[in-house]
This record gives C-alpha cells, sequence and structure tokens, in this order.
C-alpha cells in the first residue's frame, strides 16, 4: 500500500473556499459580543463605542474590569415602567366587610341500622 502525498493545488482550493466562511462566522462572533455590549456601556452612563474594544484579545478583559468596578451613572427607568398608582381613599359611607358567617354543623352521625338476623 502505498501513500500519496496530498495535491497542494487541491489543498489550497479548499483553504480558499473556506476563507468566506470563517469571515462570516467571525461577524456572527462579533455581534453576539457587540451588541449587548453596546447596551451595557449605554446604561452605565459611557459611550457604547467602547463595545467595540470588546473584540480586542486582553482589552476584552481589562474594559470588563472597567465596566465591572467603575462608578455608574444610572439613567431613570422611562415610560415603560410606570409608577404605582396611588391608593385610593375610601368613599363616604364604604363599610368595610364583616368577617363571613361559620357554615352550619354537620348532622350528627347516624349508623345505619344493624340487621337483626344476619344468617338470612
Amino acid at each position: 500500500m502505498q501513500h500519496t502525498p496530498p495535491d497542494p493545488a487541491q489543498i489550497h482550493a479548499t483553504m480558499m473556499a473556506m476563507i468566506p466562511f470563517i469571515f462570516f462566522g467571525m461577524f456572527i462572533v462579533w455581534a453576539i459580543i457587540i451588541v449587548p455590549f453596546w447596551q451595557i456601556f449605554k446604561k452605565a452612563g459611557m459611550t457604547p463605542a467602547l463595545s467595540l474594544l470588546m473584540i480586542l484579545p486582553l482589552v476584552n478583559v481589562i474594559m470588563l474590569y472597567v465596566l465591572g468596578f467603575s462608578r455608574w451613572n444610572v439613567i431613570p427607568a422611562g415610560p415603560e415602567y410606570p409608577p404605582y398608582p396611588p391608593p385610593y381613599p375610601p368613599q363616604p359611607g364604604y363599610v368595610p366587610p364583616t368577617a363571613y358567617a361559620a357554615p352550619p354543623p354537620p348532622p350528627p352521625y347516624v349508623p345505619p341500622p344493624s340487621d337483626p338476623d344476619p344468617k338470612a
């Protein structure tokens, strides 16, 4: 059984065909990383463009520490979280309901009549 080395032209063609898929995968991963950090930096009161630094190695770890230990200027909640309504004052003449009456007691237990002649 002879071993033939692979054809370098075929390997080169296969690798060149894989390059678009590798770049597409990189852009997908970058989007998965950048979009949430864009929102996190915005809510922390920092410029959201700092999320673009999260794709750089080692800089992303440093930025996580900066984000974790910095003072957050929190944006107040918007209209999607309305305040609770004020408690309503009771109307004039309102009488709160009284406790419900106890149910009537069950009738006393009466055993069934016994059969005087068990042989029958």
